[in-house]
């Protein structure tokens, strides 16, 4: 794998990627490349490249022509070819196919021009990318300075509250609904269960001499 492609796709948040002054792990990039790895193919690669500056070496802009044109001459032939994006490559091929010989340095035009515009494009979406992670650093940091994360002991005490809280407005639910009731009409009992439990102990004693 192409060790500039390593170093575009590293984040800046996770600290396994990077050694404590900044610098890319080889031992990252040695993982992600399959490969060895030195220190100084990092930096023949992308000399300034850090945690803090994650701007990589990017083509040389394009010579200007030399006639007025700012850009090089539409080509002559008269293909559709679409300009704002490639195409796959079985139907590059397929076009290809139908060029002639003298139309191939116009259509090489247009596929280098593309090339230099899609170079363009792909450096703005990397600056895009760092300001994105960087504003989310921002946040993060934010984050735990002001909603600092809770020790185990208060995730415990909070949870053990809410289950006070849930019990009691259980329990006033219930003293509310009954309130008005007589409690013997509460009584599971079956009728006759009621009236053996009722009856006297009268005679049930032998009398005294």
């Amino acid at each position: 794998m192409d060790l500039l492609n390593i170093l575009i796709d590293m984040d800046e948040l996770d600290d396994d990627q990077w050694t404590a002054d900044g610098a890319p792990k080889l031992s990252f990039l040695q993982k992600e490349n399959g490969g060895s790895v030195s220190r100084q193919d990092v930096i023949n690669a992308a000399p300034h490249f850090t945690r803090e500056n994650m701007a990589l070496p990017t083509d040389p802009e394009p010579e200007p022509p030399v006639d007025e044109e700012p850009y090089p001459p539409k080509p002559s032939i008269e293909i559709s070819y679409p300009t704002n994006r490639p195409l796959p490559e079985h139907e590059f091929l397929r076009l290809l196919s139908t060029v002639g010989t003298d139309d191939l340095a116009s259509l090489q035009e247009i596929v280098q021009q593309q090339k230099i515009d899609f170079r363009a494009e792909v450096e703005k979406l990397k600056g895009w990318i760092i300001l994105v992670s960087r504003a989310n650093k921002f946040i993060i940091n934010r984050l735990a300075a002001e909603k600092p994360s809770k020790t185990n002991q208060e995730e415990i005490m909070d949870y053990v509250r809410k289950q006070g809280e849930i019990r009691a407005a259980k329990h006033g639910a219930v003293s509310e609904l009954l309130k008005g009731i007589d409690p013997k009409m509460l009584d599971p009992r079956a009728p006759l269960d009621r009236a053996m439990a009722r009856k006297t102990t009268r005679g049930t004693q032998r009398p005294q001499r």
